[in-house]
């Protein structure tokens, strides 16, 4: 076993005798030596996995108390059957693509939040978005101030906000870098552009 020096050790009296309270350099280098102790015996001994599954066999009622109380202190979050499906197509997404179409599905689906919530009227689709992408050259609608392309990050904007009575059919939309929508926010699109000194 790894030689485990002791200092700085105060003793606390206790009915059991002194209580030792170590460093947390020490309770570090305990916790390292036995974990390797711990692996060299589960790799050194065949059985092991033998006899802890014995164990648990015999042992099933501590096994339901320690789950019990596991569900008791770590509740699980009530979902629905939309919330589990849209959960696993968001995670098969992104190990399929890499992230970059789960993004673009979170996009669509804090849009839609967005709408719902102001009650405004209109969808749009993630192929609405790539025309869109398309259409503005990969480049953010304020290019000639920002110089930002679409690739490096960008928002899905109303151009009319939804605060204002804008609605969230595809021809109400653009498509703007995180820098830009931040600083538009909800502003009337006219406004935002004599800002930008785009408009007189």
């Amino acid at each position: 076993m790894t030689d485990i020096h002791l200092m700085n050790v105060v003793s606390v009296p206790s009915r059991r005798g002194p209580k030792r309270i170590y460093t947390r350099e020490e309770i570090l280098a305990r916790r390292r030596a036995f974990n390797v102790l711990y692996h060299q015996r589960r790799k050194n001994d065949p059985g092991y996995r033998a006899k802890r599954a014995e164990w648990a066999k015999k042992n099933k009622h501590k096994r339901k108390i320690k789950k019990n109380l596991n569900r008791k202190y770590y509740p699980k979050k009530p979902s629905t059957p939309d919330q589990r499906q849209r959960d696993a197509l968001r995670k098969r997404l992104k190990r399929q693509t890499g992230g970059e179409v789960a993004r673009e599905y979170g996009r669509l689906a804090r849009a839609k939040r967005r709408a719902r919530e102001n009650k405004a009227e209109g969808f749009f689709t993630k192929e609405d978005v790539a025309t869109l992408r398309k259409a503005q050259k990969g480049r953010c609608v304020y290019f000639r101030v920002c110089g930002r392309k679409l690739s490096e990050g960008f928002h899905v904007d109303h151009i009319v906000p939804l605060s204002k009575n804008g609605t969230n059919w595809p021809k109400n939309i653009q498509l703007l870098c995180v820098t830009c929508n931040c600083s538009k926010w909800n502003k009337d699109p006219i406004e935002f552009s004599r800002q930008q000194g785009l408009l007189l």
